[in-house]
């Protein structure tokens, strides 16, 4: 015979109203902390200068507060696409400091702002960059053109990624006179030394 209702004794109801109180109480509190976090990264945006959103974004970066400085860098975007800031920090958030990272996105990020500069250090992070995402031969592009950039020409680090490049391309002899270079910039370098001993076997006379 089926039970009415009614039948439930009066304590169960009880606790059948305190668990499911509790639990519209949470949902409540969970979607008010995801509006508030919403109005809070978007509230009056739209209202403030691109020197006051890159400030603000640049704090929220500092702070690590990485998806929202992304969506404050992509509010200035909106105002300046050219902004040379706004599509360095988006670069790197992509590639670096976003999960899942998306070197595809950073890269093309990086391009748009070390375009905007003759002798632009960050052209490091763009190299960098691109041979993280496989593409060797445009990776080798870039290290060649900060290589003589005075604050690159006279470091290891410099050639030992044009070694790696290469290498990876299957240019051995390249590879291993670029490596030699490294070399001579820090003789004590044994990441280095091992590459060299390694490429002996792999060029050609």
């Amino acid at each position: 015979m089926k039970k009415n209702p009614t039948d439930v004794p009066a304590y169960k109801w009880f606790w059948i109203g305190i668990i499911s109180g509790l639990f519209f109480a949470f949902l409540l509190v969970v979607l008010l902390g995801l509006f508030l976090y919403l109005q809070e990264s978007t509230f009056g945006l739209n209202d403030m200068s691109e020197k006051d959103l890159l400030s603000l974004a640049n704090r929220c970066f500092n702070d690590k507060k990485y998806i929202k400085s992304k969506l404050i860098y992509e509010k200035v975007l909106e105002k300046n696409p050219n902004s040379y800031d706004a599509n360095l920090y988006l670069g790197s958030l992509y590639s670096g400091y976003l999960e899942p990272h998306d070197y595809k996105k950073g890269i093309q990020y990086l391009q748009k702002a070390v375009s905007q500069k003759k002798d632009d250090e960050n052209l490091f992070f763009l190299a960098r960059d691109l041979w993280e995402d496989g593409q060797f031969s445009e990776s080798e592009k870039v290290i060649r053109k900060y290589a003589n950039l005075e604050n690159f020409k006279n470091k290891a680090s410099t050639w030992e990624n044009l070694g790696y490049v290469l290498k990876m391309q299957s240019k051995f002899n390249e590879s291993l006179k670029a490596y030699k270079k490294a070399m001579a910039l820090d003789p004590e370098n044994q990441s280095i030394q091992n590459e060299i001993n390694s490429l002996k076997y792999s060029t050609t006379p």
